[in-house]
């Protein structure tokens, strides 16, 4: 009979910070993805950090997430998805 070993799995990355790491992977600052989106600086700073309550309406919050993923070149779907479980 084969031994079992322990692993420990990964939990996934959050919205935020799938978001983050993709902006920062292209080296790029939020004042700059502000001027490419036309998706203000606190609304990107709060899909960052996780901060919905700092969101407008969900029908808005869509769309910015749509706008930034399409830029960052993301799973618009999947991150939709993401946000849905958050």
């Amino acid at each position: 009979m084969a031994a079992f070993t322990k692993r420990t799995i990964g939990c996934p990355h959050t919205l935020g910070e799938q978001l983050s790491r993709a902006r920062k992977r292209k080296q790029l600052e939020l004042r700059t993805v502000e001027q490419e989106t036309k998706v203000a600086f606190k609304y990107l700073q709060a899909l960052e950090h996780g901060q919905y309550d700092q969101l407008p309406a969900a029908i808005y919050t869509r769309g910015f997430l749509t706008r930034y993923a399409n830029f960052l070149g993301l799973s618009v779907t999947k991150l939709a998805a993401d946000y849905q479980h958050e």
